[in-house]
C-alpha cells in the first residue's frame, strides 16, 4: 500500500507547492488520467477506485477497505502506471528507458569458416542491432587480426569455452557456433543481460544514495528516565513520523526528480536523528511532545520551502 499513499502524497503537493496555475491545472490533470487507467486495469470506475483510496488512505493502510488480492493488484497497477513516460515528455522515449550504458556484445568470426560465412549473408548482426538499437552495442571480430584472435582466446578462457565459430557473446551469455534460430536465442539472451544491466545500475543508484533514516525506531529503543509508558508513546509518534517522510520522500522524487529527493532525505535523516535524541533525554511525554511540536513544525516549513524552490523542476505531466 506505499504506492497507494504515495500517489496521494504527490496529489496533496501540486496543492502545497510555490506553483504556477498552468503547472497545477497540468499536474491535476495528469493525476486524473493515472487514476482513470488504474480504474481501466482494475475494471472499475474512477469514482469506485477514488472511493477506495479515500478509504484506505484515512486508515492509513491498516484495516483496508481493500481485500489483499485488490491491494496487491492496485500496487502493482500504479508501479506500472509509475512507470509509463508522460505523453508530453520529449525525453520519454525508447532511449530514455535504456540503461545509461548499453550492454556489450561480440561477435567473432573467421573468413575461413563457412558457417560465418552464412550468418553474414543473412544479415544476422543487421538485425540484431535493429532490434536492440541504443541497448546493445554489437561489435564484430574477424579472426584474421592478432588482436581480435588474442581477444577471441581470452574470452574462451573466460567462459570456458571449447573453440569455435562463430562465437557470439552479449554481456556474460556465449553463443557459440550456427543456428537458424540464433537471433532468437540471442534475443533471449539480451533481454535477460538487458535486465541484468538495469538492475545493476538501479543498485548502484542506491548505493549512492544518502539513506532515509539516521535512526530506525522498529529496532531501537528509546533510553532515558521517562516511564516505559511514555517512551512508548514517544515511540508510536516517531514511527509514525518516519512513515509519514517515507512517503513524502518518494512523492518528492516522483514529482521533482532525484536530486531534490535527496535533499528531502537528508532533512528527514536530520530531523529524525534529533527527534530521537530528544526523546533519549525527556524526563517525561509531556515535555517531548513540546519540543516535537516545534521540530516538526520546523521540518514541514524547510521541506515546504524546499518544494517551493524548485517548483521550477516539477515534471511536465499532463
Amino acid at each position: 500500500m506505499k504506492k497507494l499513499n504515495v500517489l496521494l502524497a504527490v496529489i496533496a503537493f501540486a496543492f502545497l507547492v510555490g506553483c504556477s496555475e498552468e503547472q497545477k491545472n497540468q499536474i491535476n490533470q495528469y493525476w486524473a488520467n493515472q487514476i482513470k487507467t488504474l480504474a481501466t486495469r482494475l475494471g472499475m470506475s474512477d469514482e469506485e477506485l477514488l472511493k477506495i483510496i479515500s478509504q484506505s488512505r484515512g486508515r492509513r493502510g491498516r484495516n483496508s477497505m481493500l481485500t489483499p488480492k485488490q491491494q496487491e493488484e492496485l500496487s502493482r497497477a500504479l508501479e506500472q502506471t509509475l512507470a509509463q513516460p508522460k505523453e508530453n515528455d520529449k525525453t520519454a522515449t525508447k532511449a530514455a528507458a535504456q540503461p545509461a550504458k548499453p550492454v556489450e556484445a561480440m561477435l567473432f568470426l573467421s573468413p575461413t569458416c563457412p558457417w560465418c560465412q552464412r550468418l553474414k549473408k543473412e544479415g544476422f548482426a543487421r538485425k540484431f542491432r535493429d532490434k536492440y538499437d541504443g541497448q546493445v552495442v554489437l561489435t564484430e571480430y574477424m579472426l584474421d587480426k592478432d588482436e581480435n584472435t588474442a581477444l577471441y582466446s581470452k574470452m574462451i578462457r573466460k567462459h570456458k569455452l571449447s573453440g569455435g565459430v562463430p562465437l557470439l557473446i552479449i554481456g556474460n551469455t556465449p553463443l557459440q557456433g550456427y543456428s537458424e534460430k540464433l537471433l532468437d536465442q540471442a534475443s533471449a539472451a539480451a533481454d535477460k543481460e538487458i535486465k541484468k544491466h538495469n538492475l545493476q545500475n538501479l543498485l548502484t543508484a542506491a548505493q549512492n544514495t544518502p539513506p532515509v533514516l539516521q535512526v530506525s525506531m522498529e529496532d531501537e529503543e528509546i533510553s532515558g528516565p521517562a516511564s516505559a509508558q511514555d517512551k512508548k508513546q514517544m515511540k508510536r509518534m516517531l514511527l509514525s513520523l518516519q512513515e509519514s517522510n517515507g512517503e513524502m520522500i518518494q512523492s518528492i522524487g516522483v514529482t521533482f526528480g532525484p536530486v531534490v529527493k535527496n535533499h528531502a532525505m537528508a532533512k528527514a535523516a536530520e530531523t529524525e536523528k534529533k527527534l530521537k535524541q530528544i526523546a533519549d533525554k525527556s524526563a517525561d511525554f509531556a515535555s517531548f511532545k513540546t519540543q516535537y511540536d516545534q521540530i516538526v513544525a520546523q521540518h514541514n516549513k524547510e521541506m515546504d520551502q524546499l518544494m517551493r524552490k524548485n517548483a521550477d523542476k516539477i515534471r511536465n505531466v499532463r
